[in-house]
């Protein structure tokens, strides 16, 4: 099934047998097959969200047959009409799963605009950021190291720019997206959360489209064109533009001639390609390629202040910090259908992320702080997935794969406290670790209303060659193919990748963190998780409500709940000494979601809430379970948008309850014999004892849409926390006297931001 216009294949397309109700879903390359239809000419109905219909009549063959659709979109008097219809439990058959259209994605706003496919699925129940507009995702609760995100099916290690404040994940490059909150198929493993399997756009197979944008923070473009009738291409690129308007070096001098070079430069950018060949109705080559780098570089003065222009002067007194952050992926896939009942494809990808942080610290005249830390981090692997269609009614899906990882880091740190005293720390960590895994998942559609999908994982890690089964269980009914639709999953997963991160040391794992493989010393994370699910569709309307419960053993728990950055040289970064900071624990969740969406007649509305408890346990833990770091027990996030021909107005709304924090509950002072003064402590008996404030915000956005020089121009002007509500986002205590002194972290102001994008 492809695109009429463009040539390009239509994964998720819903193929019908009218006469003997029998109905299939299309592949990611947009085929389909009926194994044991009968010969004679079949009507067939096929159907995809934007797409006209197509009834027509196919007789059963070897070959396969190519069908076209067409766009079906009609303006009138600023009201866009689509034509859908295509049943919801085909496009996201398990509880959790999240498969919206892209064309839906590109309208939900960034917080700090843009277009950002991590923004955007975080307007949905349970998945959120860890900071206000900071941090990594978290899914129903979980942390952020417990997600897989996958690009081509190569995964990223850290798909974020700006400290986490923009994804790599550009919504507009992509074809397709896929989000498996807690209940995913026996093909994905790895990860105890959730699997994003994002495939990016193969490009436009009849004629170039050519989009460029600028905003608040950076510049993008994307192209997409054919090659020959069977290639097309997509090249995307992006660059944060501050570190040219403010400049990287400013040289300085004071009244007293002594003359500097201060540093303040910072960017990001990343490319990202795809080139995909079709060398037959039954094929298909694809090559992606994504580069992405940030790089921090700043010399300023030892002694900031709020006057920012104090901090451009001479000064004896300074930091220095160069970092940088990078990901690069290799990903190609080849596609064949074999026959009328095989399908192939073969996956080999290669990933890497590397990190560096460079710092010099002159504190005083006489003491001075060097030191240089690397991390690098190597994913290589192959494998290999097989459909048998079976019958109409049995689909079987089984695969293999092999993945070889490599984890370095090392650091040459030079301490000097004064000139007769210097401490050195040089340390290296290496270790490597294959995976292999095998899976088999069956698919029965055991009558008109009742599908049932069950699976085994089996992997082995490292040199512990246990293999681990995983049992994938699901089942749904539908009552109605748009009223009613019921779901159930039950699953078992094991993740072999710690991240952990140094929790004395300043001069290292600052933005960093490392990826600790499992070994005998440190057993792999397990997890089980049991969903249910109720799904709606009346009219225009899109209606679910989720519950699911979560448990988790062997996750690491920093032993030390109150242990602060602040040594210098720290106790290395050997994995054993990084192990000792932690210990295995046990983390539990359970919570119900609901969500609703219109839209029609240019109007789009969202609502998505949950209601959770997350907890987790360690054998430090003398109460038992307590509240986990990310425990939200409410959360309600919702956005209404009204386009018309040329204008949109949106208006976003954020409340959540904030996030637990520990209070003490006293103070005592102490004093030795050779004190001065006595030593004001705080005593905390409790972790996670308190809250901080409900969370809320209100952001807005109009846009305008206009034609110049024969282009087509998009101009929007976003608001963010439009009503200038400054949130308490941390609080913290800290002794003072014979008391305790409050400090509390303030979010971010009322921001405009503005895009630019024209279209050719």
């Amino acid at each position: 099934v492809e695109d009429r216009e463009t040539g390009l294949p239509l994964p998720g397309a819903h193929v019908f047998v009218t006469e003997r109700s029998l109905g299939t879903v299309t592949s990611r390359t947009g085929t389909f097959a009926f194994p044991t239809m009968p010969e004679g000419p079949q009507r067939v109905r096929v159907s995809f969200l934007g797409y006209a219909t197509l009834d027509t009549l196919l007789n059963a063959r070897p070959e396969p047959h190519r069908l076209t659709i067409a766009p079906s979109l009609v303006s009138t008097a600023g009201v866009i009409i689509e034509a859908p219809e295509i049943r919801p439990g085909d496009q996201a058959p398990l509880p959790g799963m999240l498969a919206p259209p892209l064309a839906l994605l590109e309208r939900l706003p960034a917080s700090l605009g843009g277009q950002d496919l991590l923004e955007a699925l975080s307007w949905s129940p349970g998945v959120r950021r860890a900071g206000e507009v900071t941090g990594g995702l978290l899914i129903r609760g979980a942390g952020p190291d417990q997600n897989l995100y996958l690009l081509d099916g190569a995964p990223v290690y850290h798909p974020w720019h700006a400290f986490s404040l923009i994804s790599t994940f550009q919504t507009e490059t992509f074809r397709s997206a896929r989000l498996y909150r807690g209940s995913y198929p026996a093909e994905f493993g790895g990860r105890l959360s959730a699997v994003l399997d994002a495939d990016l756009a193969d490009g436009s197979g009849t004629e170039p489209e050519v989009s460029a944008a600028l905003n608040t923070h950076s510049a993008r473009f994307i192209i997409e064109a054919p090659l020959s009738r069977r290639a097309s291409f997509m090249l995307a690129g992006r660059r944060s533009y501050v570190d040219r308007l403010i400049g990287r070096q400013h040289p300085v001098s004071d009244a007293a001639g002594r003359v500097d070079t201060l540093r303040t430069g910072y960017y990001f950018y990343d490319w990202v390609g795809k080139v995909v060949f079709r060398p037959d109705d039954r094929s298909r080559l694809s090559i992606m390629s994504y580069r992405g780098r940030d790089e921090l570089d700043l010399r300023l003065p030892f002694d900031l202040s709020l006057d920012l222009s104090s901090w451009l002067r001479p000064t004896d007194l300074l930091f220095e910090v160069g970092q940088f952050w990078r990901n690069s992926v290799v990903s190609t896939r080849y596609e064949r259908l074999l026959s009328a009942r095989w399908y192939l494809v073969a996956t080999a990808h290669h990933s890497r992320y590397q990190a560096a942080e460079e710092a010099f610290l002159r504190p005083s005249l006489s003491s001075s702080v060097r030191s240089d830390y690397q991390v690098d981090i190597r994913d290589t692997g192959v494998r290999l997935d097989l459909d048998y269609f079976h019958s109409a009614t049995n689909r079987m899906r089984l695969g293999v794969q092999a993945v070889g990882r490599d984890f370095e880091s090392d650091i040459d740190a030079l301490i000097d406290y004064n000139p007769n005293l210097s401490e050195r720390l040089r340390e290296a960590s290496n270790s490597r670790a294959v995976e292999l895994s095998a899976y088999l998942q069956s698919t029965w559609l055991v009558s008109r209303s009742l599908e049932v999908r069950s699976g085994l994982r089996a992997s082995a890690f490292g040199s512990d060659r246990i293999a681990r089964i995983e049992p994938r269980f699901s089942v749904q009914w539908t009552g109605h193919p748009r009223l009613l639709l019921i779901r159930a999953s039950y699953n078992r997963t094991h993740q072999y990748l710690h991240r952990i991160r140094d929790r004395h040391s300043f001069l290292y794992d600052l933005v960093s963190s490392r990826w600790i493989p499992s070994s005998r010393s440190v057993a792999p994370a397990r997890g089980t998780e049991a969903a249910f699910d109720v799904e709606s569709r009346p009219g225009d309307w899109s209606l679910r409500t989720s519950a699911y419960w979560r448990s988790q053993a062997h996750v690491l728990l920093p032993r030390d709940a109150f242990q602060a950055k602040s040594e210098l040289a720290g106790p290395g970064i050997d994995i054993g000494t990084l192990l000792g900071q932690y210990e295995a624990g046990d983390a539990r969740a359970v919570g119900v979601e609901g969500s609703a969406a219109f839209q029609a007649g240019g109007v789009l509305a969202t609502l998505a809430a949950s209601v959770e408890r997350s907890e987790t346990r360690g054998p430090s833990d003398p109460a038992g379970y307590i509240l986990a770091r990310y425990d939200v027990p409410v959360s309600l996030r919702s956005y209404l948008e009204r386009r018309t021909a040329t204008w949109s107005y949106g208006i976003g709304a954020i409340v959540r309850s904030g996030y637990p924090i520990t209070v003490p509950v006293a103070a005592y002072q102490a004093s030795g014999p050779l004190d001065d003064e006595p030593t004001t402590y705080l005593y905390r008996p409790a972790t996670h004892n308190g809250r901080l404030p409900l969370y809320w915000r209100l952001d807005a956005n109009v846009g305008r849409r206009f034609d110049f020089l024969d282009l087509s121009w998009h101009a929007q002007l976003q608001v963010y926390n439009v009503l200038n509500h400054r949130n308490i986002i941390g609080r913290f205590f800290e002794p003072e006297g014979a008391g305790v002194r409050v400090v509390q972290r303030r979010g971010l102001p009322i921001l405009p931001l503005f895009e630019l994008r024209v279209d050719l």
